[in-house]
């Protein structure tokens, strides 16, 4: 059943691509992120490293997958340092 993505999910993910661990793609459009804070149900904060106004335009643009928690608990993307929280790429290089 599907549920909508709220600010902590969008917490969770962002913390989650920006791991090295996960070995996401995806991270590369996030690198300029700082931190990402939940403001409130439907508000996430980005603060980035430094001004960078073509930020949205790359969120927009990019591949980044921000997706309710609970999907991610259920396929284990969400215990950091934990071999089943790496993506298939970065097992086949270092597992």
């Amino acid at each position: 059943m599907a549920r909508e993505v709220d600010a902590e999910d969008v917490v969770a993910s962002v913390d989650r691509l920006l791991d090295k661990v996960t070995g996401s793609t995806a991270r590369v459009s996030l690198l300029g992120t700082k931190d990402v804070m939940m403001i409130d149900k439907h508000t996430a904060r980005f603060n980035l490293n430094i001004p960078y106004a073509g930020f949205s335009e790359i969120q927009r643009r990019t591949p980044s997958k921000y997706l309710p928690r609970a999907a991610a608990d259920e396929r284990g993307w969400t215990a950091p340092h934990d071999h089943r929280y790496r993506s298939n790429r970065s097992r086949g290089r270092d597992a």
